[in-house]
């Protein structure tokens, strides 16, 4: 046990992070993509003192380092949540952390929008000439 510490700390994450990223690059030629956490609606306090809110934007950050150091695209959900309208209560349940089915479905659509423009931008990278001709058609 690490008593109150975390799993891993902020550091330990983003080092865990950017080794997952280059291993699914590498191994397995992967499109990555690194999604930021939501914010919650309870003042859950953690065990190292600090607030679910304030642990979530340290991660956040961590992942975000971890994505720009890899040159992967970073999506923090909290931030897209908040540009699309959606306060914390449309999307988590009653725990106030924990996504609702509201939260889950925006979540997929959000999840699923951020893949097929990553398929776009690899596919344009991949295939430039082509992509030239479908627009020349268009």
């Amino acid at each position: 046990s690490r008593g109150v510490l975390p799993i891993s700390t902020p550091d330990e994450f983003e080092a865990h992070l950017r080794t997952m990223i280059r291993m699914c690059r590498e191994q397995a030629g992967a499109q990555v993509i690194v999604f930021g956490n939501h914010g919650a609606r309870s003042l859950l306090i953690l065990p190292s003192g600090l607030g679910y809110d304030e642990t979530r934007a340290q991660y956040s950050a961590a992942a975000q380092r971890a994505a720009k150091g890899a040159g992967v695209r970073f999506c923090d959900m909290a931030e897209v949540f908040s540009a699309a309208g959606l306060h914390v209560d449309d999307i988590v349940n009653e725990d106030g952390v924990h996504l609702s089915p509201q939260g889950l479905r925006a979540y997929a659509q959000i999840a699923a929008n951020e893949i097929m423009r990553a398929l776009r931008i690899f596919t344009n990278a991949q295939h430039p000439t082509r992509n030239m001709q479908q627009a020349e058609e268009e």
